[in-house]
């Protein structure tokens, strides 16, 4: 890191290189979230939307909702019936658990979508700055990396 004078402090500031680095490893954590596999492709009962297309947020608190409480009722009628073994709840032989894992990824997505656009950009722009040095530092770490030169 370079360092610049500011009103007599010592600031360090990042390299193009670093700076570009450290918004790149960003944007792979928000891609590997983006890459996360949704559980199925299932549709909740109700909504005209699948959950892995849904763009609204309050949409997929409401199925949800949906979901989670049509699961309390089937447990609670269980336990008032004095049921003792029955399965366990599936709307549209999915699980709970596999809409709640597809609901809390389709969020992840929708919230990181932003970011993930402003961090691409600083990318592009950074890379304007790179010197043909910058290039040659970078293009030499990617060898290393894949033929270990």
């Amino acid at each position: 890191m370079a360092k610049r004078e500011e009103k007599g402090l010592a600031i360090a500031t990042p390299t193009v290189i670093s700076a570009l680095e450290i918004l790149k490893a960003e944007l792979m954590g928000l891609r590997a979230i983006a890459e996360t596999q949704y559980k199925n492709s299932v549709n909740v009962q109700g909504f005209p939307v699948s959950i892995n297309s849904c763009t609204d947020i309050v949409v997929l608190v409401k199925m949800h909702s949906s979901v989670s409480s049509k699961a309390r009722a089937y447990n609670n009628s269980l336990i008032e019936l004095g049921v003792k073994e029955a399965p366990v709840f599936k709307m549209n032989d999915t699980t709970v658990e596999d809409f709640e894992h597809n609901i809390k990824l389709r969020i992840a997505v929708i919230q990181h979508e932003d970011r993930k656009k402003e961090l691409e950009e600083l990318v592009k722009e950074g890379e304007a700055f790179l010197t043909k040095e910058d290039q040659y530092q970078i293009y030499l770490k990617k060898l290393q990396g894949r033929v270990g030169v």
